[in-house]
């Protein structure tokens, strides 16, 4: 009796990695080896582990208050420092010092000068930048996950290939909200296309991004291209001038 109430507490549960998750299903009897496939598509969890800093350029899918220009992100994946670069929709300069894993303000850099009045909707605009980037960006990583689950799975045709259909629930964004998502998977086990009810992306120009880390470039999206993103260089580090997270 007390194992089926603990059965039954563990159904009802909600994942709590800071915030409501959806709530838990039953995996497909397969998950284990549709994520071990993902896990190894990517580098695998050393790899990924040990490359503790990403750099990347991008253009596309631009919040509006920057504008269509090249954007540089270097991320601290440990300690959640960042580094943003770019232009603002009024065609200033801007450099602003953040840590995405805490609430408070960083420093904010326009046309090489620290503001230092507050102007929240521009630190808020870059943190949702770097968030949007990096929920496409880091997909395959998302969904191979501890915490996510594969609630459906399916095969078929596309092009002579046999593709992969999963739905993965609980998946991770840097700012810990959980969303789902339709991910197609070739016989790699790597994402070919991200769908949600209201965007579906297809992934292209995969590459080794340093140390054995695997991830994609290209994100088209289907339903509105004005919306698709390409990164023109990302990086693996293990190391970097960690005055760059401080300084200008």
């Amino acid at each position: 009796m007390v194992q089926a109430k603990i059965a039954l507490i563990t159904q009802l549960a909600f994942f709590t990695l800071g915030i409501h998750a959806v709530k838990a299903q039953a995996p497909v009897a397969n998950s284990k080896q549709i994520k071990e496939q993902v896990t190894n598509s990517f580098g695998g969890w050393n790899n990924w582990n040990e490359a503790r800093y990403i750099f990347y350029s991008a253009v596309g899918n631009n919040n509006p208050a920057l504008s269509n220009s090249e954007r540089t992100f270097l991320l601290d994946k440990e300690s959640g420092k960042c580094r943003f670069e770019g232009v603002l929709n009024t065609k200033e300069a801007v450099v602003y010092l953040f840590n995405f894993k805490r609430t408070e303000g960083g420093k904010l850099f326009i046309n090489n000068k620290e503001e230092h009045a507050i102007h929240s909707d521009i630190e808020a605009a870059i943190v949702n930048q770097l968030v949007k980037d990096c929920k496409l960006l880091f997909i395959p990583v998302a969904a191979a996950a501890k915490h996510t689950q594969i609630t459906e799975s399916s095969s078929k045709i596309i092009n002579s290939e046999k593709v992969n259909i999963i739905q993965v629930n609980n998946l991770l964004t840097l700012d810990n909200k959980t969303w789902q998502a339709s991910l197609t998977l070739n016989n790699k086990g790597q994402v070919q296309q991200v769908a949600n009810p209201t965007n579906q992306y297809n992934l292209s120009h995969g590459s080794d991004i340093g140390g054995g880390v695997f991830l994609f470039k290209s994100y088209t999206n289907i339903n509105d291209p004005k919306q698709s993103l390409r990164f023109n260089s990302i990086a693996a580090l293990t190391s970097v001038d960690t005055a760059k997270f401080s300084t200008l």
